[in-house]
């Protein structure tokens, strides 16, 4: 990884104090020990940057998250997102296509149609500097995982969402609204 132009930590006060308090209250330093100084940071910053995402999106299916970690995308190769956040009827997240299986099941055993899948994907950026390169990336990742038929990436966590997608786009037919 390219540290060059990342922090250890914001130069905003308040954003350093939300951030420490989110650190402390999910032991991230602890669980995240195989980073180092600015790796960490960074880490820390994308998850907190997901963790923010859904809190817009939705407080009431934030409630349920209990590891934010599992809201990103581990490793490399990952098309620019740092994660890909899949929310069905504004209640349940899934990360892949047997999770996806397990709500669908509890959906139509109750006679229910899917109101809604929700995609949310963020890419976060320590640096000071604005690189349009990064959001092209990002934007282009973006277009494959949603338009495309195969996705050319080995990162194991982008690709179970991938699948998650996909076996979504199989029963399109019960899905009131895409976001």
């Amino acid at each position: 990884m390219n540290v060059q132009n990342h922090k250890t930590q914001s130069s905003n006060a308040t954003l350093r104090r939300f951030m420490n308090q989110f650190s402390d209250d999910f032991e991230l330093d602890e669980r995240l020990s195989e980073y180092e100084n600015t790796a960490l940071y960074t880490k820390k910053f994308e998850i907190f940057t997901a963790f923010l995402a859904l809190h817009s999106f939705s407080p009431l299916v934030l409630r349920k998250v209990d590891d934010p970690v599992s809201l990103t995308i581990g490793g490399g190769d990952d098309m620019g997102l740092d994660s890909v956040i899949i929310v069905i009827n504004n209640e349940y997240i899934v990360d892949n296509s047997e999770q996806v299986q397990e709500v669908l099941d509890g959906i139509f055993d109750n006679e229910r149609i899917i109101n809604s899948v929700d995609f949310i994907f963020t890419q976060a950026k320590t640096s000071e500097s604005f690189e349009v390169g990064g959001i092209h990336k990002m934007i282009s990742g973006v277009r494959h995982f949603m338009l495309g038929n195969e996705l050319y990436s080995r990162n194991e966590d982008l690709q179970d969402r991938f699948q998650a997608k996909k076996y979504l786009d199989g029963k399109v037919e019960n899905i009131e609204k895409i976001n």
